[in-house]
């Protein structure tokens, strides 16, 4: 990049949910998206992002208070974004969820859609209930960890990968501008930072840098935390952490399909899920 021409007013390093999303928004409340540059290291849907997937659950179900009303508003997101309402990318199908006997994430989570005024959209359900719905499908499934169950008819499941490459294209509709490149080092001058540089040596200027990079987070800021000689308990690795789940996708029978597509998202407590995809309801 050329730095003695106007330098952008925004770098976004990563182009996962978070980074896009972000380019997008702000590319509607700034007078010139075209300052803003939105860098990754694969072209949209970016492959390495946690974000790209055949599947993610929209839901609200949260103890968390604050994440419950942006549960909330972003399912309204995912009804109203004409590009993902066209594409329909977003599936409505509601969960069950199976909750274990002595835990306390029942009752918060029930607390919190009351306080957010949504209770309605919770039903109490009896384990009859849930072996005898969807034609039987649950029926022989072991609920003696469990000790209550309930549907809520807000959550769904979005094709995630698709809706990654759908709001990206439309951020650059809106002119910003992406460019694939894999950042391995910030750059920092007198001022502070000032960019990031590729792995081909490529230096990307901005006057503010903005890290949606994940996992890969503190890999990419250690050089700065080594040349600021920052104590361990300031590091990045000290203060967050990646996590991750085992995911196995099933190939299902035409057989299958038509019985499986009866299923909402089912949530067997915290021992995992079962969880639609495209393939599962075409």
């Amino acid at each position: 990049m050329d730095t003695s021409r106007d330098v952008p007013d925004i770098l976004i390093v990563g182009a996962g949910i978070f980074g896009v999303s972000t380019a997008y928004h702000l590319a509607q409340q700034l007078e010139r998206p075209s300052q803003i540059v939105l860098l990754d290291r694969a072209a949209p849907p970016s492959t390495p992002a946690a974000s790209t997937d055949i599947n993610k659950i929209i839901r609200a179900d949260y103890t968390n208070p604050l994440y419950v009303a942006l549960g909330f508003e972003t399912i309204e997101q995912w009804k109203s974004l004409p590009f993902f309402r066209e594409a329909q990318v977003y599936h409505p199908s509601g969960w069950i969820a199976l909750e274990e006997k002595d835990s306390d994430v029942p009752a918060l989570i029930r607390k919190n859609f009351r306080d957010y005024g949504r209770a309605d959209v919770i039903e109490e359900w009896s384990e009859e209930k849930v072996r005898h719905a969807w034609g039987g499908l649950l029926e022989k499934t072991d609920c003696s960890p469990f000790g209550s169950y309930y549907y809520n008819s807000s959550a769904g499941w979005a094709d995630a990968g698709k809706a990654l490459q759908l709001m990206a294209q439309e951020a650059i509709k809106l002119g910003v501008r992406y460019e694939v490149g894999e950042a391995r080092r910030i750059v920092r001058d007198e001022k502070g930072v000032s960019g990031v540089k590729t792995a081909d040596g490529t230096i990307y200027h901005a006057r503010k840098v903005l890290l949606a990079t994940g996992a890969w987070t503190s890999q990419l800021m250690s050089s700065v935390e080594d040349d600021l000689d920052l104590p361990g308990p300031d590091r990045v690795e000290q203060q967050v952490s990646a996590a991750g789940v085992t995911v196995s996708h099933f190939q299902l029978s035409s057989e299958e399909k038509t019985r499986y597509s009866q299923l909402p998202v089912f949530v067997y407590g915290g021992e995992g899920g079962l969880y639609p995809g495209p393939a599962w309801t075409s």
